[in-house]
């Protein structure tokens, strides 16, 4: 049974895929602390963004046998579309329960999810399984892991160290799950976590913790602006930083620099991987909206703001 750590492990670097966008920068002496998106801005995913994979039959099947969980029903292939089935049920369960409480643009926390599907499997004789939290939060992560490959954006590493020399504050607003930090704390510091620690929050290190928005611990998703005001405080009291001083990098025009702008950050679209790269060109929202800066290369940042 292998861990969560040799599936971090076999991961295979991913390249990003041009845009065809020219940067737009220039050096901001007014920006003093960066806030960044995840998927699609620090990290490279195969699917554009989390949650937008379409998940197959190979990883559904693939995810329980490697958090050891027993499979009864011998056709491998009724049993992975039924846990489809039952991924894509629940998920839209726990967000109906979400709008109808008044949140339109609800989001999940998957061990939950995958505490409903696993629940069912059972008590359809599909499986044999315990439905602690470890357990679900395992089938979580390496669900995630086969369905959604990831890899560090080019310059990730030395950017954000270089930023941190400067005593410049980072926080993360991002649409993400429970491991996202494990994830990024893999990436950045090769620490894996343990099938203890798997079932327990943790913060994405080198990041300020009140300056950390994670879409599954409030259940709302962006482009929700929620994520980006719940900094706010911090922002005002700790930093002294009014939200003008304040400059969001993120891969969407729509749940990204339309919630920032509305927020009063500064705003940055990262262009640099055409599967993540969303101008929501269609979307009426985002029509009147220009990002402040355009990047290709998370290098490029270092550009803009005045040390």
């Amino acid at each position: 049974m292998p861990s969560i750590a040799e599936s971090l492990r076999s991961l295979e670097p991913l390249t990003p895929i041009r845009t065809g966008q020219e940067p737009e920068v220039h050096q901001d002496k007014d920006i003093r602390a960066v806030i960044l998106d995840v998927y699609g801005t620090m990290l490279i995913s195969a699917s554009g963004d989390i949650g937008q994979n379409k998940p197959n039959q190979q990883a559904a099947t693939l995810a329980l046998t490697q958090a050891g969980i027993c499979i009864k029903q011998k056709d491998l292939h009724l049993t992975a579309k039924l846990i489809l089935s039952e991924l894509n049920r629940t998920v839209l369960k726990h967000h109906q329960i979400r709008m109808s409480e008044g949140i339109k643009f609800p989001e999940v926390d998957i061990r939950l999810v995958w505490h409903d599907i696993l629940t069912k499997l059972n008590q359809l004789g599909t499986i044999e399984t315990e439905t602690d939290t470890t357990t679900c939060s395992r089938v979580a992560f390496l669900f995630e892991l086969a369905s959604n490959p990831v890899w560090p954006m080019p310059g990730l590493a030395t950017t954000l160290g270089t930023l941190q020399k400067k005593k410049i504050p980072l926080g993360i607003v991002s649409n993400a799950q429970f491991f996202t930090p494990m994830t990024m704390r893999f990436f950045l510091q090769d620490k894996t976590p343990d099938e203890n620690e798997i079932k327990h929050d943790i913060n994405t290190p080198g990041f300020e913790e009140d300056l950390q928005s994670y879409s599954y611990r409030c259940l709302r998703a962006k482009p929700d602006t929620d994520l980006f005001v719940r900094l706010l405080q911090a922002f005002k009291e700790k930093y002294r930083l009014h939200p003008g001083q304040v400059l969001f990098v993120g891969n969407d025009m729509l749940k990204d620099i339309l919630p920032a702008s509305k927020t009063g950050f500064k705003t940055c679209l990262f262009a640099g991987d055409k599967r993540s790269l969303k101008m929501r060109k269609e979307n009426k929202h985002v029509k009147s909206i220009t990002p402040d800066f355009i990047i290709t290369g998370l290098p490029q940042l270092l550009k803009i703001i005045k040390f």
